[in-house]
């Protein structure tokens, strides 16, 4: 996994329990949802990160990944969640011009209820509550060790698509001082996503953001 990737697998397409159970009228259409889950919805994104070593070049890194709503599955007590798969191509270039390049891919299941988004990693696992619905100004939570909070609505360019007034929720990991930014747009969910970290010498700039959506 990638420098500070671990915070960007909780949102990266956030897919509901709408469809599974035949009722849950309260949920919103997908088309203003702000974490859309339905069988078939696709997303791709692409990742260009920079390490520093001592305010000098080290590494890039650059991905694209695409995500997809596969299907359903059950918890172990019985629930519907729905399945995200993505699978993704990196290359790495160090600061003697060097590439290597690998591939990526993992499963994990979303639910979506009136308040809350969940995560799970396996059917088996505890629920990671990562977006609360609707998004609400400063709203404040702490899931599995992430703190969030709902900071802002700004105006935000993902590619080549500016989306207007979307959350901007802001994670925190335990005695982390820094913190990351995923901002979500109405239909779209995660448009983009940016981190900025130090450890020691070397600072991480990672900058995450959607190039093509098809929701259904």
């Amino acid at each position: 996994m990638i420098l500070g990737m671990n915070r960007l697998r909780g949102f990266v397409f956030l897919p509901l329990v709408l469809g599974l159970t035949g009722c849950a009228s309260f949920l919103e259409p997908e088309h203003r949802s702000w974490f859309p889950l339905r069988v078939g919805n696709e997303w791709d994104y692409a990742l260009v990160s920079t390490v520093e070593q001592n305010g000098r070049l080290d590494t890039t890194t650059t991905a694209t990944y695409h995500h997809a709503i596969t299907g359903t599955a059950k918890l172990a007590h019985g629930q519907p969640v729905f399945t995200r798969v993505w699978n993704s191509d990196v290359t790495l270039r160090d600061s003697g011009m060097s590439d290597s390049s690998f591939s990526q891919s993992e499963t994990t299941y979303f639910r979506r209820t009136k308040r809350w988004v969940y995560r799970y990693l396996t059917p088996a696992s505890p629920p990671d509550s990562i977006l609360q619905l609707p998004p609400e100004m400063d709203q404040k939570w702490r899931s599995e060790g992430v703190y969030y909070w709902v900071a802002a609505r700004d105006d935000i360019r993902a590619g080549d698509r500016l989306y207007p007034r979307c959350w901007r929720l802001t994670t925190t990991e335990g005695k982390d001082p820094s913190s990351s930014n995923a901002w979500f747009a109405p239909g779209f969910g995660l448009v983009r996503m940016s981190t900025e970290r130090t450890f020691g010498t070397k600072k991480l700039r990672t900058d995450y953001f959607l190039t093509r959506a098809g929701i259904r």
